[in-house]
């Protein structure tokens, strides 16, 4: 195999691997930056209402308290006291009208979003638990990963 030939199989070898490891493994948000940073400040952020509705739905708000908002949500996880659990997301995704290009005109603080489960809605009264990773100040664009502030927030409330 003369020279060229070397370089063009090898260059098509590489496109075709990124090509690959962009379709398995996608542009995604990734909690890199450090709450000590002066740019992450992570207590900015919490869960400000949540509720499990009768529809088999639930409503998440969240928000910050100097007007940032959420660009990506993971590890999101809902349990409740008569024995409903759920884990809507393991890996992290981008919302609020965010993707991996970056930001769409429709961002907006405090965000409510809304999200299925599978289980029967416990009577009003019934304490339940979220945990939610939220993402925010995320460089874009990116091929892979996105790096984001994170943290980690906790809510406890009753169905209304």
């Amino acid at each position: 195999m003369n020279e060229k030939s070397f370089i063009i199989t090898f260059t098509l070898l590489v496109f075709f691997l990124l090509i690959h490891s962009e379709i398995t493994y996608g542009c995604h948000p990734a909690g890199t930056k450090s709450c000590d940073d002066e740019f992450c400040k992570c207590e900015i952020f919490s869960i400000s209402d949540a509720n499990m509705l009768s529809n088999k739905s639930l409503s998440v708000t969240v928000k910050s308290t100097d007007g940032t908002h959420s660009q990506a949500f993971g590890h999101f996880t809902l349990s409740d006291d008569a024995g409903g659990y759920v884990r809507f997301l393991h890996n992290p995704q981008f919302v609020n009208d965010c993707n991996c290009h970056g930001e769409g005109p429709n961002t907006v603080d405090p965000y409510t979003s809304y999200w299925s489960y599978n289980f029967d809605t416990p009577p009003a009264g019934t304490w339940f638990d979220v945990w939610l990773t939220i993402y925010w100040n995320c460089d874009f664009p990116a091929v892979w990963d996105v790096d984001c502030c994170s943290t980690e927030t906790h809510y406890r409330g009753y169905v209304r």
